[in-house]
């Protein structure tokens, strides 16, 4: 569902004003509709969380919807292609014009291979209740209240040798929220979890990078890491709320082990074998 009145309501009770997320809630939102993590970690718990969760719950509830639609649309076109051996897809006029249609039809331009394996996506949130400015707190209560508990695992405690209390098929990480202390906090999370975040297309989001000397200072770190031993295997983008003091910014990273994107589209023998291996396995489950 999209962000309403009703859920605005809900949420109301975990702002906190010196938190600063009021807008990192509705970022979060979109950018976990748009990237469809399963593994999630929020360390930091507060007005952002039913945001992640709510995220969630409308990626299963879209990925359900379009996994059926995708049933039908594959059946109808292997069924169309003229010669109805589809691995003999050819760059022919004819097929091509089919493979258009089958991109436009309802679920439009979805990728079959995401579909190969299920989307259950949980978040880890850790958070330790310290902060008298957190509404940590009563973020169970609001969760239980909009149907949103059952995608979240709790944790009550420090951040740190989390990666070795979690289970390890929770790893690797797809999208971190980090949201937690001071800049020491920030520079112990980095050295225990980098590597535990997905280095094909995983996200990490550091709050209030740019608003602070010592939070700065840890962006500078990763510039330099950028630059040198890391050149090339992530891409960092930091904005600004240049009308607030502090809590104000935010920085997002996005890991890049494979440097050259797929552009499966070009590729249309092993989109069909995308549609098959998919359409094999739905009819399975039928």
């Amino acid at each position: 569902m999209p962000l309403d009145t009703s859920f605005f309501n809900n949420v109301e009770k975990l702002k906190a004003p010196r938190a600063g997320t009021e807008l990192m809630g509705p970022l979060l939102y979109s950018l976990i509709r748009t990237t469809r993590p399963k593994n999630i970690l929020e360390v930091g718990m507060g007005y952002t969380t039913p945001f992640i969760l709510q995220a969630l719950k409308d990626n299963v509830r879209e990925c359900e919807y379009e996994q059926e639609m995708l049933k039908t649309k594959n059946e109808v076109f292997l069924n169309s292609l003229p010669d109805k051996d589809p691995l003999k897809f050819s760059q022919a006029r004819e097929d091509l014009i089919l493979m258009d249609k089958w991109l436009d039809d309802s679920p439009a331009l979805v990728s079959p291979a995401f579909y190969h394996s299920s989307y259950q996506p949980l978040l880890h949130a850790i958070d330790n209740y310290s902060s008298s400015l957190s509404k940590a707190r009563d973020v169970e209560e609001v969760l239980n209240k909009m149907g949103l508990i059952n995608f979240v695992n709790i944790y009550d405690g420090d951040f740190r040798n989390y990666t070795l209390k979690l289970d390890p098929k929770y790893f690797p990480l797809n999208f971190v929220w980090f949201d937690c202390g001071g800049p020491d906090s920030y520079r112990d999370f980095l050295d225990e979890y980098w590597e535990k975040i997905d280095p094909d297309g995983g996200y990490l989001l550091l709050h209030c990078t740019l608003n602070r000397s010592g939070f700065f200072n840890v962006m500078s770190y990763l510039k330099l890491k950028q630059a040198t031993t890391d050149f090339m295997n992530f891409e960092l983008l930091s904005l600004q709320e240049p009308h607030k003091l502090t809590q104000g910014s935010v920085t997002i990273i996005r890991k890049t082990k494979n440097r050259i994107p797929a552009f499966p589209i070009e590729k249309p023998e092993q989109l069909i074998t995308d549609i098959i291996k998919l359409n094999t396995q739905l009819n399975a489950d039928t």
